[in-house]
């Protein structure tokens, strides 16, 4: 069996602004999630609640799986959840896992931010257990709740149990997710959220459908989710670009960093994310990115 590798893109911290507060910048360069829809007051309340449920049995380490009813909770919900993607690609690549013999890490930490969602995982697909399976509600909830689910292939079990003797999440925050999912609570605040994020990108295509006539950026089609991708001409200066913009107090993402240092034959574009970029002020950040795109 060949060693298992993922890919993944890291995103640096931005300044927090609320919606409807107009700031002085256009943020299309944060990946966190908004901070005006935290779910303080009722993941507060799913704490207390889990202090009184389950007592003393926060207080250890737990186990390594992590709690028993959460395990429970997340295996419901994840045999339910669809994200939006090209079916016969995920089909694709499940196959050719089984074929080479080797494992897919399927990253899959935007699953409940998208309303169009109609196609399940990779390893929905994969009969042979060459999958695994990684889920995120930083993403969802709030980045400093460090939750997740993994999903492995049985061949794994073992030796991930081996490796990792002690739970890495707090049983608190596991038994507070576990209420909070249980109650209604997690349905809700992902359909609130899911439909911002939504609006925010129908206003982002738009916006280039107003702006981009002439086609000096490429997008692909994107109609859910937090990040669009710019693809700028050859002949243009990403880096210089980049400072122009920052000039106007716009904030984008180089897509430089999403490629190895040494891989030479990448697209040159800017990565887009309307996760912190305020409704109001998407459509003047689009234009004036357009523009200086056509002037460079």
């Amino acid at each position: 069996m060949r060693p298992i590798t993922a890919i993944r893109n890291n995103t640096a911290p931005a300044p927090i602004s609320n919606e409807g507060e107009l700031s002085e910048i256009i943020d299309f360069s944060s990946g966190l999630p908004d901070p005006v829809v935290f779910p303080y007051q009722e993941f507060q309340h799913c704490i207390n609640k889990a202090i009184d449920t389950y007592k003393h049995q926060l207080f250890t380490y737990g186990d390594s799986y992590g709690l028993v009813k959460l395990r429970r909770t997340l295996a419901s919900h994840l045999a339910g959840d669809q994200i939006f993607a090209p079916q016969e690609e995920r089909r694709a690549i499940s196959r050719l896992a089984s074929k080479y013999n080797v494992y897919v890490v399927e990253d899959d930490y935007m699953a409940d931010l998208g309303i169009e969602r109609s196609f399940e995982p990779i390893y929905s697909y994969n009969q042979t257990s060459h999958v695994i399976y990684l889920k995120s509600f930083s993403k969802i909830i709030f980045p400093g709740l460090r939750l997740g689910a993994m999903v492995l292939p049985e061949a794994l079990v073992g030796t991930y149990r081996m490796i990792r003797r002690y739970a890495g999440t707090s049983l608190l925050s596991q038994a507070a997710l576990e209420i909070y999912m249980n109650n209604g609570m997690f349905e809700w605040h992902k359909n609130r959220i899911a439909s911002r994020y939504a609006e925010r990108i129908r206003i982002l295509n738009a916006a280039l459908q107003q702006h981009n006539a002439q086609g000096w950026v490429e997008t692909p089609d994107i109609r859910s989710g937090i990040y669009a991708q710019f693809k700028i001409p050859l002949t243009v200066n990403l880096e210089r670009l980049i400072e122009k913009l920052a000039e106007k107090n716009i904030r984008v993402r180089s897509g430089k960093q999403f490629y190895l240092s040494n891989y030479l034959d990448r697209e040159k574009f800017l990565r887009i994310s309307v996760s912190r970029a305020i409704s109001e002020q998407i459509n003047e950040g689009i234009k004036e990115i357009i523009e200086e795109v056509r002037r460079a």
